[in-house]
C-alpha cells in the first residue's frame, strides 16, 4: 500500500516472470483462477522495482447440488414436490427455481421444498439455481406428466330398476385397457372395470 495505482505490478512467480497485462493497480481485478492461486505483486517506481509480496487467492469449490422430485411421473393436474440434495456443508444456498409454460411455475419460484402443479401434459424440466454470495451452483430434474384417462361413454343395464334389484354398469374409456372407477350415490360406492 502506499503506491499510486498504475505502478503496480502483478506477477505469478516470485522472481523473473512477466508481469499480468493489464494489472497495475493495487487491486487485482478481472481475473479468473480455477484453484488456489499464489500472486506476487511488487511497486515500481519507473526505475526500480520492489520486492514480491505474495497474495494468496483461496479457491473453495461449492458444495454440489442435486435436484429432485418426489415423484418422477404424475398425472395431469398433481402437484409434485422440488428439493435439493447437497452434497457438503460448506455453503448456504438460497434456491430459485424456473421452468417452463404449464409447468405450474409463473417466472420463479424459491426454496427447497417448492410444491407446483404442473397443468400440461410431457416432460417437463425444471431447473434450479443455488446462490451463496458469489457461488452459484446449478441443477435440473424432469418430470413426465401423463394425461388423465377419459370416461367417454356410460351406460346401466336396464336403466331403471327397483329397489333391491341390480344393473349392469358399463363405461367405456379411450385409453386402451383396464382400469377401476368409483360408482355410487350417497354413502356407497362399488368398483367397475373400464376399458
Amino acid at each position: 500500500t502506499g503506491g499510486l495505482n498504475g505502478n503496480y505490478r502483478w506477477y505469478l512467480t516470485a522472481t523473473d516472470g512477466t508481469a499480468l497485462t493489464g494489472q497495475a493497480n493495487s487491486t487485482l481485478s478481472g481475473y479468473s483462477i480455477d484453484s488456489t492461486t499464489v500472486f506476487y505483486v511488487a511497486i515500481s517506481d519507473g526505475t526500480c522495482e520492489s520486492l514480491r509480496t505474495p497474495v494468496t487467492a483461496t479457491l473453495t469449490q461449492p458444495d454440489a447440488i442435486t435436484a429432485v422430485a418426489s415423484s418422477a411421473a404424475i398425472c395431469l393436474g398433481t402437484s409434485v414436490t422440488l428439493s435439493i440434495n447437497q452434497t457438503g456443508s460448506t455453503n448456504t444456498y438460497t434456491y430459485e427455481w424456473t421452468s417452463t409454460t404449464g409447468s405450474g411455475i409463473v417466472g420463479s419460484v424459491f426454496g427447497s421444498p417448492a410444491s407446483v402443479t404442473p397443468n400440461v401434459e410431457g416432460i417437463i424440466t425444471y431447473n434450479v439455481i443455488a446462490t451463496d454470495g458469489t457461488c452459484i451452483v446449478r441443477s435440473s430434474v424432469s418430470v413426465t406428466v401423463n394425461p388423465n384417462p377419459i370416461i367417454s361413454s356410460f351406460a346401466a343395464f336396464p336403466s331403471n330398476i327397483c329397489e333391491g334389484q341390480t344393473a349392469l354398469l358399463i363405461a367405456q374409456s379411450v385409453v386402451l385397457g383396464n382400469g377401476t372407477a368409483d360408482v355410487g350415490t350417497a354413502g356407497t360406492s362399488s368398483i367397475a372395470t373400464i376399458g
